[in-house]
């Protein structure tokens, strides 16, 4: 059995659902259904957990630091913009690790991990590493 990574950026991913989920043709060629819905399935369970993922952190960092959580953006750095103190940035571990857990993960974040992170997106693609 092979085993294939495809990769989309963001705003790719849910057209490609919606092309899918109504069993569109793509240059004249009809896709297996088989192979149509194990890509769906895996493609709707990523985007739930990249929303998921999205909105537990801007929830974390809305309670941590001086922005409410519609006026988080992904580029706001955690110090400057989010007004986060050192060991309040470190102690981002646990809530993140809960997400992780949440995601049925037994990956683990380090104190020193949540240290080296600068921008909401860095909290972010961290999870995501870990997931």
């Amino acid at each position: 059995m092979s085993k294939w990574t495809l990769e989309f950026e963001e705003n790719e991913v849910e057209p490609l659902v919606a092309v899918l989920d109504h069993g569109a043709k793509c240059n004249g060629f009809q896709y297996d259904n088989d192979i149509i819905n194990i890509i769906l399935e895996k493609t709707k369970r990523t985007i739930k957990n990249e929303k998921y993922i999205k909105h537990h952190v801007f929830l974390i960092l809305a309670n941590s630091g001086s922005k409410k959580y519609d006026e988080i953006s992904e580029k706001d750095d955690l110090r400057l913009n989010l007004n986060l103190a050192v060991y309040r940035q470190r102690s981002l571990r646990s809530p993140f690790q809960k997400i992780l857990e949440e995601l049925n993960s037994q990956n683990k974040i380090s104190v020193k991990e949540c240290d080296n992170l600068v921008t909401v997106s860095d909290c972010i693609s961290l999870i995501r590493s870990k997931k």
